[in-house]
């Protein structure tokens, strides 16, 4: 693949995305229902905005796939068909869902073919993005090389079998931690426990973080795990840490999105959790929580930051800002959200003389307080 004047290898990800978008061809899911040798009709019909659908199911390829056909037209309204995502960061978490595609705005062409221009796609009952056809030509012939995928496939493990590479591993403060990666992940050191500060990527990175954990300090309990933001792949590895009873302190507001991935179906790559199911433990921060004598949890409580939270050691003036600070090249990333954090720091009167995130190794705070002046003047 290309980005501006740079080639990389095609991560498998946007691969297997593409070919799932031509997959969703309304002509070939029911290509797939006349081949399958399960299609079945369901005994309810469907209601929808006063019109009744009949429903369809069959296999193919693995893959359940359920259609749902307007009675009165014979049109393809919606299909729904299991995903599965493991190369891809931001639904891997959530392990075996439903993604339905709506079909509509229906064209009338030559020999009484009748296509949807539009398609509507949702992913955990979410709108995912919209399709609409400019215009749809019907070939005799179809070369397959415009299938096939560039040989350059990036060769990394999928996201469900990723693992926290030690060598890392970085001493930021004097008892805080930094596993270097795609998404950090901090480690605050006390002297009888400690606490993890964000939960990335999938079970099996927070697997490797746990072992190292155990098998470093085994003297040591882990008081709970810090979950400060809501993007998926932040929030990826939260299930290991539920399968260990290690509690989950988070903003009340993540809440449902936890729970969807906590109790998500994970038949195709079985983790601890869906060995061993457990109930969560929740650490709600509403005001401020503290972390032994020093470290102090707050929301932030912010625009963009509603859902995330900030920790701060009074005795090294360090402050984790989750993800709202971020360096570039001209200086740092979206000014609203460094005003949410400055925002944070003087309601609770902090002081504050290093910050550091999801994606920021630490930085002087008096920089990041210069840059805004400057936007300001």
């Amino acid at each position: 693949m290309v980005y501006g004047t740079q080639k990389y290898p095609l991560p498998k990800s946007y691969k297997d995305e593409i070919l799932s978008l031509v997959s969703y061809d309304p002509i070939a899911i029911l290509l797939k229902a006349k081949a399958s040798n399960d299609l079945k009709k369901e005994k309810n019909n469907s209601s929808i905005q006063g019109e009744t659908y009949y429903n369809l199911s069959f296999t193919k390829n693995n893959v359940n796939i359920r259609i749902s056909i307007n009675s009165k037209t014979g049109l393809l309204f919606q299909a729904e068909i299991e995903t599965y995502l493991p190369y891809e960061n931001f639904f891997s978490p959530f392990g075996n869902f439903t993604t339905t595609v709506k079909y509509s705005l229906y064209h009338y062409h030559q020999k009484g073919i009748r296509y949807p221009y539009q398609w509507d796609i949702y992913r955990l009952g979410n709108k995912w993005r919209s399709i609409t056809c400019d215009s749809v030509s019907f070939l005799k012939t179809v070369d397959n090389e415009i299938f096939k995928a560039e040989k350059d496939i990036q060769q990394r493990p999928p996201v469900i079998q990723q693992k926290g590479n030690f060598e890392y591993l970085k001493n930021e403060f004097d008892n805080v931690y930094t596993l270097l990666g795609p998404w950090f992940v901090q480690l605050v050191i006390n002297q009888n426990d400690i606490l993890i500060i964000e939960a990335p990527i999938s079970s099996s990175y927070s697997y490797s973080i746990v072992d190292y954990l155990k098998e470093t300090y085994p003297d040591k309990t882990i008081k709970g795990v810090v979950i400060a933001s809501d993007a998926y792949p932040h929030i990826g590895g939260v299930r290991e840490y539920v399968a260990n009873g290690i509690p989950i302190v988070t903003h009340p507001n993540n809440k449902s999105l936890l729970e969807k991935i906590i109790n998500a179906t994970y038949t195709s790559h079985p983790d601890k959790l869906s060995k061993n199911p457990k109930a969560p433990i929740y650490n709600f921060v509403t005001d401020k929580m503290n972390f032994g004598k020093n470290v102090t949890i707050y929301p932030i409580n912010g625009s963009a930051g509603s859902k995330m939270l900030m920790v701060h050691s009074k005795k090294d003036n360090w402050l984790y800002t989750a993800d709202l600070i971020q360096k570039t090249q001209e200086g740092f990333f979206m000014p609203q959200y460094l005003t949410e954090v400055k925002d944070a720091v003087n309601k609770n009167k902090l002081e504050v003389s290093r910050v550091f995130g999801m994606h920021l190794q630490p930085v002087f705070w008096s920089e990041v307080q210069e840059y805004l002046k400057n936007i300001k003047n």
